[in-house]
């Protein structure tokens, strides 16, 4: 065999050797790499939960503090349980009944009480009319009494004459309300009217059942006055 021919052939066999190991090695690498792929899915952490970007999922997360107080404060104070309204823990008040006559007074604070003179000034000023029956009203546009003002001295009426003379321990504001169109509206003017009477005159303010009158009182009259 030639000699140059023989060394063309040892070559070929030596390059296709250099090849074969060349792409053994490359196979090798390959395998390696998905061996290492499969052993990541089977580690802790790819157990198929999704990771959010801060690193941990909602099983990772622990409630906060303040949270945590808001729930045991909600269990330990059940409304159910521990809360009752006060208003509505207190029994309701029975509804007072519509009265005949609904009667106010304004009794003196001073022993000699009111003097002629003053009453009949005080009650002018609060548009009340001195009348036939010698006592004053309040009258309507056609003249019609709504309510009276009469003496706490029998039979109640006030003297037309000698005027500084005569003394009333108190005066009585009365009103029937059935003989009325608009009792509640009469009310109103009826309160307004006593109440002021009552600033100019002082003394003390007494309700139908001869008791200190009070706001609840005059509220629950008209209230039943409108029902």
């Amino acid at each position: 065999m030639d000699k140059d021919l023989f060394r063309i052939i040892i070559f070929a066999i030596g390059l296709a050797v250099i090849l074969g190991m060349i792409a053994w090695s490359y196979i090798q690498h390959e395998k390696l790499k998905h061996s290492d792929g499969d052993l990541d899915d089977l580690s802790p952490d790819s157990s198929g939960e999704e990771h959010s970007e801060l690193g941990y999922n909602e099983n990772d997360y622990e409630v906060s503090e303040l949270d945590q107080e808001l729930d045991d404060y909600n269990h330990n104070h059940s409304v159910s349980e521990k809360y009752q309204d006060p208003i509505d823990s207190k029994p309701a008040a029975p509804a007072m009944k519509k009265l005949s006559i609904i009667q106010f007074s304004i009794v003196s604070d001073r022993e000699e009480g009111f003097n002629g003179t003053e009453l009949f000034e005080v009650l002018d000023d609060a548009g009340l009319e001195y009348g036939n029956l010698q006592i004053f009203e309040r009258l309507d546009a056609r003249r019609l009494v709504d309510y009276g003002v009469a003496s706490m001295v029998k039979p109640g009426i006030f003297p037309s004459t000698n005027l500084a003379a005569f003394h009333s321990p108190g005066i009585v504001f009365f009103m029937q309300p059935s003989k009325l169109d608009n009792s509640v509206a009469v009310f109103d003017d009826f309160i307004r009217t006593f109440k002021f009477v009552a600033s100019k005159l002082g003394g003390e303010m007494w309700d139908h059942q001869r008791q200190p009158l009070t706001e609840e009182t005059i509220a629950q009259i008209r209230l039943s006055l409108s029902s």
